[in-house]
């Protein structure tokens, strides 16, 4: 009986190894297929839309395929011109302006004349 017991956790423990390659198989595969699918789409490399083409940085933007300067005309989209180059709209993990909230409770209840 006790040779049955080292069978059995062999297979446990080669069912478990093999199941965990077929997961990694899986995600390998995942993984190259949306790269593939971001390749052909062109939203791999391209990351912002600059109004009528996209381009991995806005400070890239302005520039045409053969190197060709535009400027501001070419910054639209998720980018602005501003000081003089293309930057993003939105300052991603920075500190946002401050936009008051009227609809939390303010801690002095009441005070704004809406909860009372």
């Amino acid at each position: 009986m006790g040779s049955n017991t080292g069978i059995v956790d062999r297979a446990r423990g080669l069912s478990m190894h093999l199941l965990k390659q077929f997961t990694a198989f899986i995600i390998l595969v995942t993984l190259l297929l949306e790269g593939a699918i971001a390749r052909k789409s062109g939203h791999g490399r391209f990351k912002v839309s600059c109004g009528s083409h996209r381009a991995s940085r806005c400070s890239l933007c302005p520039l045409g395929k053969d190197g060709t300067r535009h400027g501001h005309t070419w910054c639209n989209g998720d980018c602005h011109w501003s000081r003089g180059r293309c930057q993003a709209r939105i300052d991603y993990g920075g500190q946002g302006a401050y936009s008051p909230n009227f609809y939390m409770m303010p801690d002095n209840v009441g005070s704004m004349g809406v909860f009372k």
